[in-house]
């Protein structure tokens, strides 16, 4: 419990641990409804696989630059980034009037290119919080970190899910019949856009306003530290 105090006063953990839920909320969201995209909105259902698969694509393709980004403008500022990445086309997406399937695919890769910057440096972020965990404290408390976050992380996980359901049904969506109303496609849309919207615009607040380990901090953190574990 003592311990859980500590972390509490932790604000990069916290701040890490609300960005990661709200990031994976809206990006599970979206992901949960996204074959009803295709079927009920864009009457494509044929290129499901594909729309599920872009996102995946440029996370691999970011994945070799990540380092380069993060070591000319810091962990925290790449983070921001792709953040802010991620919200300016999801956004544009939800304003797009007469969004077509193959705009949604392209919009869709390059917002996952903001989604594979964050992902690609999230544990690097923990691990930084880790470390100020023991600036502040004197304790690393590895095991509590991670256990908390990955806390954080299932509870998205699990929330996203009933989202997606309770939209459906929000929606009218009516299992079974072969074509819904314009109406409920439309709001599918909508609902699954604006959701990774308002999700990444939230992560990147967060890790903006919230998580304070920004690239001039890390380097005060750890010359502090290599001078503390210098004298033990």
């Amino acid at each position: 419990l003592s311990t859980l105090k500590i972390l509490l006063k932790n604000r990069a953990f916290v701040g890490v641990s609300l960005a990661s839920f709200a990031m994976m909320s809206g990006s599970l969201t979206v992901s949960a409804l996204n074959v009803y995209i295709f079927k009920d909105y864009f009457n494509s259902p044929a290129l499901t696989a594909l729309g599920g698969m872009v996102g995946m694509l440029a996370s691999f393709c970011v994945i070799p630059f990540a380092g380069t980004i993060v070591k000319k403008i810091g962990k925290k500022e790449t983070a921001v980034l792709g953040g802010a990445i991620s919200t300016i086309i999801y956004g544009a997406m939800l304003i797009i009037p007469n969004l077509t399937v193959m705009i949604y695919i392209v919009l869709s890769f390059l917002a996952g290119l903001g989604t594979g910057l964050i992902n690609t440096i999230i544990w690097a972020l923990v691990s930084d919080v880790i470390d100020y965990q023991e600036y502040i404290s004197g304790e690393r408390n590895e095991g509590t970190v991670y256990s908390l976050y990955s806390l954080a992380r299932k509870l998205a996980q699990a929330i996203s899910g009933g989202v997606g359901g309770f939209a459906l049904s929000l929606l009218g969506y009516k299992s079974g019949v072969a074509v819904q109303a314009a109406s409920v496609g439309e709001g599918i849309k909508n609902m699954a856009i604006g959701s990774a919207t308002v999700g990444y615009l939230i992560t990147t607040i967060i890790l903006l306003f919230v998580y304070n380990l920004s690239k001039n901090k890390l380097v005060e953190i750890n010359d502090e530290l290599a001078k503390k574990r210098a004298m033990v």
